[in-house]
């Protein structure tokens, strides 16, 4: 139910903006399950096809009429790019603000 409804949110947003950007915001779940919906996955399989999303990660869809297209997927921001660059050189501050 809940990728339906947001997949229907998508197409509305899309159709009053068709020329337009718009950031939607949502949990990384509602995001992998509506991918599957757009990009006519079985929506059981939206672990293995998308595993997981990043906190703040950009994932670009574009919506042209009704033919999704995925642009990027799970794209870190740059805030998120330095604190794992961080945390691979193992400096404990990295962890700060994160949610592990």
């Amino acid at each position: 139910a809940a990728a339906g409804r947001f997949v229907t949110c998508l197409h509305d947003i899309a159709d009053a903006h068709p020329k337009g950007r718009v950031l939607v915001v949502a949990h990384n779940s509602v995001i992998r399950l509506a991918l599957c919906r757009l990009l006519g996955a079985p929506l059981g399989e939206y672990r293995r096809r998308y595993p997981a999303i990043l906190n703040c990660a950009l994932t670009e869809v574009r919506m042209t009429g009704r033919r999704p297209a995925l642009l990027q997927f799970n794209v870190p921001t740059e805030e998120d790019s330095s604190r794992q660059k961080a945390d691979d050189r193992g400096d404990p501050r990295a962890r700060e603000g994160r949610n592990v």
